[in-house]
């Protein structure tokens, strides 16, 4: 891998980006960004690459190339009836096309419209995502950009980013350090799987005892808190909120493996052994739980259960 350079990348993901003759892509902010082999400097934008993504004047942030990928495709093509150039450009006065071509410029046109083959591309950069939320502007950027201003892809003086960025206080992302992946066959298979009954409903009444705290750890993002049972699942297939807790994922993956319990007499958090190299976790043995008019048995049940194994 060569020395690294720098790219401002025109997305879409405010749905404002105007491509001439074609319906754009379906770019993801901090993920992906895409485009084909009809965009300039595609073959030039590398691994390791500084990226700016922007829309319009707004800047949303800035990261490095984490991957490309590439597969064949195809892509809608408005073309002028009379010139044959796909630059048939959808007008917002008029509400009508127009060639975009300055030798042709015809008027009024109804496109013709066909799917043609491309060579698709997918530049993935979410590892060192820094989101800048405009801090810095377009215009900030521009004198420091090569290229047409129409293309979505163009040049940045690297040093000046990195000077930009600077100013703001925002540190550059560290370039990958050799090979970032490892390819794993992907795609999907069918299967079948038993969706829980009533499962929604359990994490919402549990929610609604207990708000957006984890029994273990405390405050918690909805988003990461979980229903958890005191019995297994599989073994009683019931509901019960004097029953259940909420946990952290991750807390309730390591309560299900036995390597976090809850003892009853002290309502405190007991965490085995084998958890001893990982200190987050250490951290909470002896830890208060917040729990109330719940199934003590059942906790006694648990923590003799794993607590035996340990």
């Amino acid at each position: 891998m060569g020395e690294a350079r720098a790219w401002v990348l025109t997305s879409a993901v405010e749905g404002e980006r105007s491509w001439h003759g074609n319906d754009g892509y379906a770019d993801v902010l901090g993920v992906r960004y895409l485009y084909d082999n009809d965009v300039a400097y595609y073959k030039q934008a590398s691994v390791g690459d500084l990226v700016i993504v922007r829309e319009s004047k707004t800047v949303f942030g800035v990261s490095r190339i984490d991957t490309i990928e590439h597969a064949p495709g195809e892509k809608l093509r408005r073309r002028c009836p009379v010139c044959g150039n796909a630059s048939a450009e959808l007008r917002k006065r008029t509400n009508g096309y127009a060639c975009g071509n300055r030798r042709c410029s015809a008027r009024a046109i109804e496109p013709v419209e066909r799917y043609e083959p491309v060579k698709k591309y997918v530049a993935s950069y979410g590892i060192g995502w820094r989101a800048l939320d405009g801090a810095i502007s377009y215009a900030d950027l521009e004198p420091h950009l090569s290229g047409a201003s129409q293309h979505s892809i163009r040049p940045c003086d690297i040093k000046e980013l990195e000077k930009l960025l600077g100013d703001l206080g925002v540190s550059v992302p560290p370039a990958p350090a050799g090979e970032l992946d490892v390819k794993i066959p992907g795609g999907r298979r069918d299967s079948r799987t038993k969706a829980r009954n009533g499962q929604n409903e359990f994490r919402k009444a549990l929610l609604q005892k207990y708000g957006l705290h984890c029994a273990v750890t405390g405050p918690c993002p909805a988003e990461a808190l979980q229903a958890a049972h005191l019995r297994p699942f599989a073994e009683h297939e019931t509901h019960s909120v004097g029953e259940g807790m909420l946990l952290r994922s991750d807390i309730h993956q390591l309560f299900d493996a036995g390597l976090i319990a809850i003892n009853p007499v002290t309502m405190t958090v007991a965490v085995a052994p084998t958890l001893t190299q990982y200190t987050d976790y250490m951290k909470l043995e002896g830890a208060k739980v917040g729990l109330n008019s719940i199934d003590v048995e059942l906790l006694q049940q648990h923590h003799a259960e794993v607590s035996a194994l340990w």
